[in-house]
């Protein structure tokens, strides 16, 4: 049998093979396709960092064209994928900063990522909630 690149499960190509060794390679109780994949999510589940963060309204700087934040996060690479997005059970005020200031991310650098409003600087601070992707 052949393995695929990546993560080495079983391909079979040969129609001559066996149905029980190609069950058993696809779906069986040891080192079968799908004990590896179970491992390989696990893997990355484990990898995944969440983080807590606030986008405060003092720190907001103005750039020319809109406003700026630089949120600092450890671990953070240029190629690091990751969600951001707002925190749960904002305020009216903080749900409506947010509609205003049309936010988006900017950068991604080693250790921080930037955010912009391009809409109105929010007046309030922002929780937000960052989760790098293992």
């Amino acid at each position: 049998m052949s393995a695929t690149k990546n993560y080495g499960f079983y391909l079979e190509g040969d129609d001559t093979a066996k149905f029980k060794e190609w069950r058993e390679k696809l779906n069986g109780l040891v080192n079968s396709n799908m004990e590896m994949i179970d491992e390989v999510l696990a893997e990355k589940a484990i990898k995944s960092q969440s983080f807590q963060a606030s986008l405060t309204s003092s720190d907001w700087v103005w750039t020319g064209s809109k406003y700026s934040q630089t949120l600092e996060i450890e671990g953070l690479t240029p190629d690091t994928n990751g969600i951001i997005g707002v925190g749960q059970n904002l305020t009216l005020e903080q749900t409506d900063a947010v509609y205003m200031a049309e936010l988006m991310v900017g950068d991604q650098t080693d250790g921080a990522l930037t955010i912009f409003a391009n809409g109105d600087k929010p007046y309030c601070d922002i929780p937000v909630i960052i989760i790098l992707l293992g």
